[in-house]
């Protein structure tokens, strides 16, 4: 009776996802809401019945558009802004019958895939690399055999942004301040350090108020480290939103050096700082982001300071 259960469940979910894709293609080409929620459950039941490892099989144009929307669902960020681009190819050959492919297939396929995905992102060597689309596509096969296809798959990953700046690159290590420079494996950047590379990236991000507009009533509000405590943090720093070190005696052994994952935490937290400190009725305009410190006999801080200036946008139509 078990295993009678487990065959009539699979065969309505099989059901399921034919007749739903049939509708898929009747259906207008708006999507709201409603409809985004359907086709993540559709996706969903899909990576159900690959899991239960049938022979059943399904229509080529259905296979092809549930696998490249279950690889897109687990795998791409399209809520995120990408730069830099970076194409690659692969494919896979799978057993046909009366053209239809067995979800045993899909799931050899879909596992491949899978793999060469977290292949050509773990190849980068670099969190701030991620998956933008996955675009497949299941054509005849060259092999003499006619009962084969091929899946061909093209990827495309590159560097997100995080919230609205561009997120620090693999070789983006930095020591916290004092202008010393490029730290771990790196050397260079004499003269400038981890403040001024956020400062940066804090006052060029991937948006603008546009031209036309002019300011008025410019006000200058500081934020601290010790303003802004994150008990989430997991970082070898001190758990806020703002760099903050310290340590044992006077000074440290060797000045703190920041990882292209630390900058790009703080980089994260941005946002949510400059509009908590906002006045009211103002605009966030710039940021001078300094390093301090303090120091005694028994304990080291290192630390950096935000002087975010806020002001009164006016609109200019004609110009100045």
């Amino acid at each position: 009776m078990k295993i009678i259960r487990i065959t009539l469940i699979y065969v309505a979910i099989i059901i399921s996802i034919i007749s739903c894709k049939k509708e898929e293609k009747t259906e207008s080409p708006s999507i709201d809401l409603q409809q985004n929620n359907r086709i993540t459950q559709q996706l969903k039941y899909f990576k159900l019945t690959l899991n239960l490892k049938s022979t059943v099989s399904i229509p080529t144009d259905s296979a092809e558009w549930y696998l490249e929307g279950l690889l897109n669902y687990e795998n791409a960020n399209n809520d995120h802004a990408i730069k830099n681009l970076e194409f690659f190819k692969d494919s896979l050959v799978v057993i046909t019958e009366d053209g239809n492919i067995s979800i045993e297939q899909l799931d050899i396929a879909y596992n491949y895939f899978t793999q060469k995905l977290s292949d050509a992102l773990g190849a980068k060597n670099d969190s701030s690399f991620m998956m933008d689309m996955i675009d497949l596509s299941i054509k005849d096969s060259q092999l003499k055999n006619t009962g084969t296809k091929t899946i061909q798959m093209t990827g495309s990953l590159g560097l997100h942004y995080i919230g609205s700046y561009v997120a620090f690159e693999f070789t983006d290590y930095w020591r916290w301040g004092w202008d010393m420079g490029k730290c771990g494996s790196y050397s260079g950047g004499d003269g400038q350090d981890a403040a001024d590379k956020l400062e940066y990236r804090f006052n060029h991000p991937n948006y603008s108020l546009g031209v036309g507009h002019y300011l008025t009533d410019v006000e200058v509000v500081a934020a601290t480290p010790f303003d802004y405590y994150d008990p989430d943090y997991i970082g070898p720093f001190q758990p806020n939103m703002i760099f903050l070190a310290s340590g044992q005696g006077e000074n440290p052994l060797v000045e703190p050096c920041l990882s292209p994952s630390n900058l790009n935490y703080y980089l994260s937290k941005f946002d949510y700082i400059m509009n908590d400190k906002k006045p009211t009725g103002k605009t966030f305009k710039s940021v001078d982001v300094t390093d301090d410190f303090f120091s005694s006999i028994n304990t080291w801080t290192r630390l950096h300071d935000y002087y975010l200036y806020y002001a009164t946008y006016v609109s200019d139509p004609i110009g100045h």
